[in-house]
């Protein structure tokens, strides 16, 4: 029911046409971030809100929700009216790795509108130096010679780094066993400790740091690019497996049922403001690369995403309950 009503509440604005987009917004705009204070989220929510503010004359709130792996926060944007004062900053694990793995009350896909992405992040592949291996072929190669005597190590059962591994030992059919630790800080220490061989770690990674002093050896990136954050290592695509891609994502969305007129206005807007020099020296500074895709493309890519991810969740037998 409340579906119907939101549904005809959007018909009713898309009949309004320009003159909705044009007196919005003219109050204060809520920006829901799913996680807690200080991590990459919630810096680049207040970079976009602060930068949507001076251009819409118009406060943008960043309202922090965390709980769930961000399932709380992603939640009560779900149930939010739909009329473009409440939205989030969505990422790869809110809308589409928790709905596979959790038993959470939204649908990622089908209960937001999908306006623009903002950044995306890359993963940094690195194992330890008594491997005795450079390239990514000559990790592929010693595991397949080492069937099972290789163990990975992620910041939790479900998280991104989690499904990259299980992803590349499927692409390169390799057999490597997953050791999952509370946190990324725990999972680099089990690496350089060899406690774990194997790491696949988020840009900007403190792997860098180590690897100048040789206690780990990073050997590519998972982008379809190289990284602007490590520019001299390969990708993992250009190393042999081709088609392998893992970034994480941040984006903004809306609750299904924003009128469409608001969508676009969002959708034209936010991409002006990401474009400014000193948001694009905080994406820099986050490991984060621009990543301008919006409402139809940023639709297909999180179905990609979902189509992508509940394959390797299936193939793979993962559950948060292991």
């Amino acid at each position: 029911m409340l579906r119907l009503v939101a549904f005809a509440v959007s018909m009713l604005a898309f009949a309004a046409g320009p003159s909705v987009a044009q007196v919005y917004p003219d109050r204060p705009v809520r920006l829901v971030t799913p996680y807690g204070s200080g991590g990459a989220t919630d810096i680049l929510a207040r970079t976009l809100g602060q930068e949507l503010s001076r251009l819409w004359g118009q406060n943008v709130l960043v309202e922090n929700r965390p709980g769930g792996s961000g399932a709380m926060g992603t939640e009560f944007v779900a149930r939010a009216e739909p009329n473009g004062y409440t939205l989030q900053l969505g990422t790869l694990t809110t809308h589409i790795l928790n709905p596979i793995l959790r038993p959470v009350k939204y649908d990622g896909l089908k209960d937001f509108a999908p306006v623009a992405t903002l950044a995306s992040s890359p993963y940094l592949l690195a194992v330890h130096p008594s491997l005795n291996v450079r390239t990514v072929g000559e990790l592929v190669a010693y595991a397949k010679a080492n069937p099972g005597k290789l163990n990975y190590s992620s910041s939790g059962i479900g998280t991104a780094n989690h499904l990259a591994a299980e992803l590349f030992g499927a692409m390169a059919g390799i057999q490597i066993t997953h050791v999952p630790y509370k946190g990324g800080t725990e999972s680099v220490l089990a690496l350089m400790r060899n406690d774990v061989q194997i790491l696949f770690d988020p840009l900007p990674s403190t792997i860098l740091a180590q690897a100048a002093q040789g206690r780990v050896v990073p050997l590519a990136t998972t982008g379809a690019q190289r990284s602007m954050a490590a520019p001299d290592l390969p990708t993992i695509a250009e190393s042999g497996l081709r088609g392998f891609e893992v970034k994480s994502w941040f984006g903004i969305l809306a609750p299904t049922g924003t009128p469409a007129p608001i969508v676009d206005r969002l959708a034209r807007d936010i991409p002006t403001v990401m474009s400014d020099e000193k948001v694009l020296a905080r994406l820099k500074d986050l490991g984060a690369e621009p990543l301008g895709v919006q409402k139809e493309a940023f639709a297909r890519m999180m179905q990609q995403d979902h189509e992508t991810w509940t394959r390797v969740v299936r193939e793979r037998a993962i559950s948060v309950g292991n």
